[in-house]
C-alpha cells in the first residue's frame, strides 16, 4: 500500500487550506528546535486539531518534544530489532477495512502469545505506535479514530510488567499530541485485572479521555457499534481471523522498514531551542521515576 498524498488529503477534506498550511509551514521555519516534516504531515496535525492554527501549533511543538524525551518509545523503530520483532509476533494489531456506524476508522489491539515472560510494556507501545503511524500514513485521517483493546489473556503479571511512568508518558503523548480525533475506546474481554489496571490509569487520564472509554465483558458488545460482519472472525464476524490479520500487519511493517527508520529521527533538538530546553518535568510533571505498580 502507498502513502497518501497532499493532493488527496485537500481533495477529501475542504477545510484543509494551502493557506493554512504555508503559516504552519513558516511557524516552524522559525522554530529551528522542530524537524522538517512533509506537507502530509502538517495535514495530519491540521485536521487533528480541527483546522485551529493556535492548537495545531502546541500539538506539533507537543509531538515532536515528547518524541525526544521518550525514546523507550520512539527510539529504535526498526522492526528487525530483536526485541521490536518480538512484540510485533506477540501483538495483533489491525486497521479494519470498514468504518463504524460514526464513519470512525478502528484499530484493534490484541495478544497473540499471552505469557507474561514475553510481554514488554515499553516495546509494546513501541510498535502500537509504529504501525499506528504507518496506517496514518497510508491511510490518512477520518472523521474519527476508535480503539478496540482486547484485554483477554492480559493478567496479573502483565499488570506489574508495567510502569506508572511509562504509562503517564505514554497517556501524556495520547492525549495531548497524537494526530487523530480519537472518538472511543472499547475494552472487550474485560476481566477484574484489566478494570484494576484501569483503575490504576485513572488519574492520569483526562475526563474527556476517560468518558470515550467503554468496557465489554464480551466482544457482543461491539455490535451496537460497528456492523458485526464487519469484525474479525474470533468477533463472530466475516473479516478473517486475528492469525490472518496479524500476517497481513507483519507483511506491511517489514516492507516499510526504511519508513520508520527515517520516522524515528523527527524529534525536537532542544540545543536549538529558543529560550530554555524543555526536560522531563517541564512535560510530564514528573522528576525521577516510579517503581512498578504498586498494587494493593
Amino acid at each position: 500500500m502507498g502513502f497518501v498524498t497532499a493532493e488527496e488529503l485537500y481533495g477529501r477534506d475542504s477545510n484543509l487550506k494551502r493557506d493554512d498550511v504555508k503559516i504552519l509551514q513558516e511557524w516552524m521555519d522559525k522554530e529551528q528546535h522542530l524537524p522538517k516534516i512533509t506537507e502530509v504531515s502538517l495535514l495530519f496535525f491540521l485536521h487533528s486539531c480541527y483546522y485551529k492554527i493556535e492548537a495545531t501549533k502546541t500539538c506539533i511543538e507537543n509531538y515532536f518534544t515528547i518524541r525526544l524525551h521518550c525514546p523507550e518509545f520512539f527510539k529504535n523503530q526498526n522492526p528487525k530489532d530483536k526485541d521490536v520483532e518480538q512484540q510485533l509476533r506477540l501483538l495483533c494489531m489491525t486497521v479494519l477495512p470498514k468504518k463504524t456506524k460514526e464513519n470512525y476508522s478502528v484499530m484493534i489491539t490484541r495478544l497473540i502469545d499471552s505469557s507474561p515472560e514475553f510481554y514488554d510494556y515499553n516495546n509494546q507501545i513501541k510498535v502500537i505506535d509504529m504501525v499506528g503511524t504507518l496506517t496514518l500514513m497510508q491511510r490518512g485521517p477520518s472523521d474519527g479514530q476508535a480503539m478496540i483493546m482486547d484485554s483477554e489473556g492480559f493478567g496479573f503479571a502483565h499488570m506489574m510488567k508495567a510502569n506508572l511512568t511509562s504509562s503517564r508518558k505514554h497517556l501524556t503523548f495520547v492525549q495531548e499530541a497524537l494526530p487523530i480525533r480519537l472518538k472511543a475506546i472499547h475494552i472487550v474481554n474485560v476481566s477484574p485485572t484489566t478494570e484494576k489496571f484501569l483503575g490504576i490509569l485513572k488519574p492520569f487520564i483526562k475526563k474527556e479521555l476517560f468518558d470515550m472509554i467503554h468496557l465489554h465483558r464480551t466482544p457482543e458488545g461491539l455490535h451496537d457499534y460497528i456492523n458485526k460482519d464487519d469484525l474479525p472472525n474470533e468477533y463472530g464476524g466475516k473479516l478473517g481471523s486475528f492469525k490472518e490479520l496479524h500476517q497481513e500487519m507483519l507483511k506491511n511493517v517489514t516492507e516499510n522498514m526504511d519508513f520508520f527508520v527515517q520516522n524515528e529521527k523527527l524529534v525536537a533538538d532542544e540545543s536549538k531551542r529558543q529560550g530554555k530546553p524543555k526536560n522531563m518535568g517541564d512535560i510530564f510533571g514528573i522528576e525521577g521515576t516510579f517503581k512498578k505498580l504498586d498494587i494493593d
